[in-house]
């Protein structure tokens, strides 16, 4: 979105839709961030110039999560049409909501980007995705001979995404299936719609995501509370036995009853992206690529096998794909990690050392075990039926940052290891199906037309599952161990 300055540079070949105005992008962004990559590693739809100049000419919005990028774009050149960059992330508004939720300044942003009316394109980003590893997936799933067949579609893009969100971001898993998906409905002739793919990716990815320690913040943020207390820590794989039940349960779900209630409910015009399926199928495959995949394999052995600390495997992994240039140490810092969610980390624990010191943890523990009782089973039911609502209408990072303090000292009271409640706070917290709003990734799916009665029709029945497949199973993997 800058002006170019009309070096071609060198020329993408093997591509047959790339074109002189991509190749001089292209050079121009090369030199711009002196990566001499780029011409191996980023790849143009043979569409995505041309819906970026009509969103232009519609008047439509761009939107960024970044200060860096909405600066860097040359307003001058978006014409006479009032389309407009936008960047909520300093809003006063979003910092105070952030602050009030409890939850980074770009979660809300991006809610907000998504609020704005009219066409919009949102700038969102990780070897994996940048070597097209992720994409190549993609292409087998457009390729294969049950692509006409919808049903069998959604149950592998669920099998697929929800599978790769237990590693990798969430978002960035949505942000990638949704044009493959576009693809697949527009050239699939009317046998599959869009409105009956998307709900199923997105609630996919977010119980996905719950599968491993690394899948989704709430996990890493209960574990630094528990650390903070020098109190027994999560593995990487402890969740597995509890949601993984879930995950089955999900797609089991929609492949019954929740496809029949998508028919009756979603009575509104399929929302259809028109993306050229061919395109999307060209994915040019480097040693990067397979490399990527390796390292990935290497670490989920690692914490199976347990080489050693999780965090040492992942440095070593994030280590190798760096210096071996499937990801710059520019991107890794800028784009992959998301540093307000460490910071609200850090945050979280001055709260739950606050609440420690203060006693307020202890009087909130006193008054809960109060009107519950002291039977454990029924604590639980508690635990989880609450947090769960909270995660509906709030990010599961705040409730996890809140409610973990609050159950510790609840099983302290209770004469308990504090292990099984906490357990039951974090899979609790990525319960969400009902709203849209609970996570970014459900949120990334509204495009497709959705209304907030959509997903509480669709999605209450699967959350109401969820709820009581985590009331019985996290005591009975994880049983209560008497304190001493």
């Amino acid at each position: 979105m800058r002006r170019i300055s009309g070096e071609t540079g060198r020329h993408r070949t093997g591509i047959p839709y790339m074109n002189q105005e991509m190749n001089t992008i292209l050079s121009e962004v090369e030199r711009e961030t002196n990566d001499y990559s780029l011409m191996q590693n980023i790849y143009f739809g043979p569409t995505a110039l041309t819906h970026i100049k009509r969103l232009i000419e519609m008047g439509g919005s761009i939107i960024t999560d970044t200060t860096l990028v909405a600066n860097d774009i040359d307003t001058s050149l978006l014409g006479h049409n009032g389309a407009k960059v936008l960047c909520f992330i300093d809003d006063p508004q979003v910092v105070q909501l952030a602050e009030q939720r409890r939850v980074t300044r770009a979660e809300v942003a991006v809610d907000y980007g998504l609020a704005v009316p009219g066409p919009k394109l949102m700038v969102v980003g990780s070897a994996l995705f940048k070597t097209g590893a992720v994409l190549l997936m993609g292409k087998s799933i457009m390729k294969a001979k049950f692509a006409s067949n919808e049903r069998i579609v959604m149950v592998v893009i669920m099998i697929a995404s929800g599978l790769l969100s237990a590693f990798l971001s969430n978002t960035a898993v949505v942000a990638t299936f949704i044009p493959l998906i576009g693809a697949m409905v527009a050239s699939s002739n009317g046998a599959l719609k869009n409105k009956n793919l998307m709900m199923p990716l997105g609630l996919a990815t977010a119980i996905g995501g719950a599968l491993t320690l690394v899948g989704s913040t709430a996990q890493p943020m209960s574990q630094s509370i528990l650390e903070q207390y020098g109190l027994p820590t999560f593995g990487m794989f402890d969740f597995v036995p509890i949601v993984l039940p879930m995950f089955i349960a999900l797609i089991v779900y929609f492949a019954t009853i929740g496809y029949k209630l998508m028919d009756k409910c979603f009575d509104f015009e399929d929302n259809i992206e028109h993306v050229d399926a061919n395109a999307l199928g060209e994915v040019k495959l480097t040693w990067r690529t397979w490399l990527s995949v390796g390292v990935l394999v290497f670490c989920v052995a690692g914490f199976v096998a347990g080489w050693g600390q999780t965090s040492t495997i992942a440095l070593i992994g994030a280590s190798v794909v760096m210096l071996t240039g499937c990801i710059s140490f520019k991107d890794a810092v800028k784009g992959a990690i998301d540093w307000n969610t460490i910071f609200v980390m850090a945050f979280a624990q001055t709260i739950a050392a606050a609440m420690n010191d203060s006693g307020a943890g202890q009087l909130i523990a006193e008054t809960t075990v109060g009107l519950v009782g002291n039977n454990l089973f029924v604590q639980t039911a508690a635990c989880v039926i609450v947090i769960t609502v909270l995660t509906n209408i709030m990010s599961n990072t705040a409730t996890a940052a809140m409610m973990t303090p609050i159950y510790i000292a609840i099983s302290a009271q209770m004469g308990v290891q504090p292990y099984t409640l906490v357990m039951a706070v974090t899979v609790a917290a990525n319960l969400t199906a009902a709203t849209p709003i609970g996570g970014t990734a459900i949120t990334m799916t509204l495009p497709a037309g959705y209304r907030f009665k959509d997903f509480l029709r669709v999605g209450t029945p699967i959350n109401i599952i969820w709820v009581l497949l985590a009331i019985v199973l996290t005591p009975l993997v994880y049983q209560f161990v008497p304190v001493g």
